[in-house]
């Protein structure tokens, strides 16, 4: 499981492999939710 950074303005940074397998690009829109004590990001289109 790749580990990611917290950054500077709480930016982080999608492992590419996890971008390339969900089609993520840039400019697409992600809905962030927690479920049990986990962050969840769903692509959305709008």
């Amino acid at each position: 499981m790749p580990l990611v950074q917290v950054r500077e303005k709480a930016q982080i940074t999608i492992p590419s492999k996890i971008r390339k397998t969900l089609g993520i690009k840039q400019g697409d829109y992600l809905e962030a939710e927690v479920e049990d004590n986990k962050i969840v990001l769903i692509p959305k289109i709008l």
